[in-house]
């Protein structure tokens, strides 16, 4: 899975100098614990670089809902779609802790659209409106944080914690490419990625290939891939969203392990700020 983002460019920017310090506590072993694999400082700015890459914004975008046309059906929030479900399983953990919800009449919907592969949304007449009202109840924010997690963060994290990815920002990267790839057994996949950039690094990283080594490996790895997407439903849309691994790049060119701030960055011709 390849998944669309937003708007695309270049990268440019002078950016802050990092170390190569990790996190502020152990990482949890058994990937359970997103907190404890980096400090709020640098998640918050892993999850404002991410929203840039797919809303064009550092505001994370719990409200936006649009029919992207790639056979995904609605994409809506913090990159969900109906058709894959995820978007499916925000609502789900909305309505468990807030059962009287404007999206809660949408999930036998939701679920037939998920059992079907299907983009269709002719069967969700007002879900747009009903997405962008929830939107503004923390209990549906705190439910989108938590799919977030469940679905890339953790598995990214558990794929550092193999590889022996210390830094916040190899953490990032990875985090970010399972974010958009999905972390199945397919071409364009995240396990894919992985072991492409480790024939490309001659190993994992480790004591015979330093971690910078294998990242840059990596991210000219996925770079291709978005730009070559086996997936064809996804290759056009794909290959437009090359930019986020250049604004990765250039924080490993710019040595910020420790993903401080200000980041500075040029994307979709428009220049950011992560604080």
């Amino acid at each position: 899975m390849v998944a669309l983002t937003g708007a695309c460019g270049g990268s440019s920017g002078s950016g802050q100098r990092g170390g190569t310090s990790t996190t502020a506590t152990a990482p949890d072993p058994a990937g359970s614990n997103a907190a404890a694999w980096m400090t709020p400082q640098q998640r918050r700015r892993t999850d404002q670089l991410v929203s840039v890459f797919e809303n064009g914004t550092t505001d994370l975008q719990y409200g936006y809902v649009e029919r992207l046309g790639d056979g995904r059906g609605y994409t809506v929030g913090r990159g969900f779609t109906t058709a894959n479900g995820d978007a499916l399983a925000v609502v789900r953990a909305y309505t468990a802790a807030k059962p009287d919800n404007p999206l809660a009449r949408y999930l036998a919907e939701l679920q037939r659209l998920v059992a079907a592969a299907s983009d269709d949304t002719t069967g969700l007449p007002g879900f747009p409106d009903a997405w962008r009202t929830a939107a503004a109840d923390p209990a549906f924010r705190t439910a989108q944080d938590a799919i977030v997690d469940q679905n890339s963060f953790l598995p990214a994290m558990k794929h550092a914690m193999a590889l022996h990815v210390t830094s916040a920002l190899g953490r990032a990267i990875l985090f970010d490419t399972v974010f958009q790839h999905g972390d199945d057994a397919d071409p364009d996949g995240t396990p894919a990625l992985i072991e492409r950039a480790d024939a490309a690094a001659g190993g994992p990283p480790g004591p015979g290939v330093p971690q910078t080594l294998w990242l840059q490996q990596f991210l000219t790895v996925r770079r291709d891939d978005l730009a070559h997407t086996a997936n064809a439903a996804s290759r056009a849309s794909s290959a437009q969203s090359v930019a986020r691994v250049d604004v990765w790049r250039s924080l490993l060119d710019r040595s910020n392990f420790a993903l401080d701030g200000p980041i500075t960055f040029t994307f979709g011709g428009q220049p950011f700020v992560v604080p």
